[in-house]
């Protein structure tokens, strides 16, 4: 895996020389959106049924009441004794709606476990109603799980990849009615940055005016920028955001390294600096190995004071990691960064708890985000 995500990084850094020469021009559709109302959150209780024995225990109420309030309302009466099954699991389902959704349109669902089981792989959401913070039921989610992982174990071993108990479902909900929104009230359309900057804010600003010759386009702040739709396009608002959206503008890059501890996963921009700084990474592994050996009584011996017996040898054994100290100089770029890195063979965990200790010490010249 380090080999990727250091090929991954070695991808990004190719791209700094473009960043000297000025950044590619993108559309503005790409760097905001219009303004149409606000975004709603909903949620909602339900059971994921199909898991191979790694669903919620006794222990965990939450899927064995539901379970049988469920059987209950489909016409079987699954009695007071608790059910043995545990292939079953209570989650939470939580989605994002976006405005002018119309009825009957998908939207994606994230599921987590609220119970004890330890994996959601292979599960099957059940039909799941969704309320806003009022209580409104806006849409209804249902349908196969997607983990991204697995989590398997037998004999006592066990080995995990990512997060097991946290799954989407895409277009897995389907939404109730229609979620409202506005194009531009008043005649003023509102962009809102994707990522707030009041350079790229400017440009946005600057390219409009040079588009429709006007002075109404204005920054409000880093994530806002209005603009007073003319005249003509009065009545045609729809027409007037598709020419601003298509509108060419370079955008600001900050210096940002977002890391995902949950999935190992390391993301650095291509324009991260970091001050003077030596970097040194190992650990202390240790291995403790066990071999049974039988141990069976001589020949013609008295075989009632006599049996076989089962010796464990245990071995262990403990091994430092050697590590070079590297040294980064003044204005290295990402490129520089993934060549020591790749000197001192980080695995992406390693890589995470490094950029933590950069960011700590004050020589990584960027946002660190940790997700």
């Amino acid at each position: 895996m380090t080999k990727y995500i250091v090929k991954a990084i070695a991808l990004l850094a190719a791209t700094a020389p473009l960043a000297a020469q000025g950044p590619l021009a993108v559309p503005v559709r790409d760097l905001a959106r219009v303004d149409n109302g606000p975004v709603n959150h909903v949620f909602g209780y339900g059971l994921v049924t199909g898991l191979e024995g790694t669903g919620d225990t006794r222990q965990s109420l939450y899927a064995n009441q539901s379970m049988k309030a469920m059987m209950r309302r489909l016409g079987v009466d699954p009695g007071e004794t608790a059910a043995q099954s545990k292939n079953v699991a209570a989650v939470m389902v939580t989605a994002t709606l976006q405005p002018f959704g119309r009825s009957g349109d998908g939207i994606d669902i994230t599921v987590s476990a609220i119970g004890d089981c330890t994996s959601l792989h292979g599960g099957i959401l059940l039909q799941t109603p969704m309320q806003d913070a009022a209580g409104t039921i806006r849409a209804i989610g249902q349908g196969p799980l997607s983990i991204g992982g697995f989590n398997v174990s037998a004999g006592g071993s066990s080995s995990q990849k990512n997060h097991s108990t946290v799954g989407r479902v895409p277009s897995g909900a389907v939404l109730t009615a229609n979620t409202e929104g506005v194009v531009a009230p008043q005649g003023i359309l509102s962009l809102r940055l994707l990522t707030p900057d009041y350079t790229t804010a400017c440009r946005i600003a600057d390219v409009v005016r040079e588009a429709f010759g006007t002075e109404q386009a204005q920054v409000m702040d880093p994530g806002r920028v209005t603009i007073r739709v003319p005249q003509v396009y009065l009545g045609r608002e729809s027409l007037f955001v598709s020419q601003i959206e298509r509108l060419r503008v370079q955008p600001d890059q900050r210096a940002r390294v977002v890391v995902n501890e949950r999935t190992g996963t390391v993301v650095v921009g291509a324009n991260v600096r970091l001050l003077p700084v030596a970097i040194a990474h190992g650990g202390l592994r240790i291995e403790i190995n066990q071999t049974p050996i039988i141990s069976q009584p001589a020949p013609f011996t008295d075989s009632d004071n006599a049996s076989t017996v089962v010796v464990p040898d245990t071995q262990v054994s403990a091994t430092e990691e050697q590590r070079q100290l590297a040294v980064v100089n003044p204005g290295d770029s990402v490129q520089d960064l993934v060549r020591l890195l790749n000197a001192l063979q980080v695995t992406p965990r390693d890589l995470i708890a490094i950029f933590q200790a950069l960011k700590e010490s004050g020589a990584l010249m960027a946002d660190l985000e940790i997700m």
